[in-house]
């Protein structure tokens, strides 16, 4: 997988400061233009990467912490190009769904919901039951 960093140019990046051994960012608010320079920065970059990859479509979605800033599709559903794909096509997440729940245990454990050291079927009784 191709990774590309976005950023803003040098003379705009926040200053940096070292604390009690932890890199401190102080936050910078970004403008609508930041905004718009790093969308379009995307759109042009996320075509040769589907390219390189053999990826026929993908949907992306540019979010800050409470707004939707950019959605937008890319490419066909299909390696046959018939249907086209958009913000709102329906993708399978397949075994990412592993990870989602192997997260949310790690949570649940910190928190002293469950106990990674019981069996499953504490929690879930008839899951494993046959």
């Amino acid at each position: 997988m191709v990774q590309r960093k976005l950023s803003l140019p040098e003379s705009e990046k926040p200053s940096t400061t070292r604390r009690a051994d932890t890199l401190f960012t102080p936050p910078k608010t970004l403008t609508s233009q930041d905004y718009a320079r790093i969308i379009q920065d995307f759109r042009k970059h996320i075509t040769s990467v589907m390219d390189e990859q053999g990826i026929p479509g993908r949907s992306i979605a540019l979010v800050t912490a409470d707004t939707v800033l950019c959605t937008k599709g890319f490419g066909c559903t299909d390696d046959d190009h018939r249907v086209p794909v958009t913000d709102q096509t329906m993708f399978s997440i397949q075994s990412m769904s592993k990870t989602f729940t192997a997260t949310l245990v790690m949570i649940a454990a910190q928190e002293g919901l469950v106990d990674l050291n019981e069996p499953i079927s504490t929690y879930l009784p008839e899951s494993l039951d046959r």
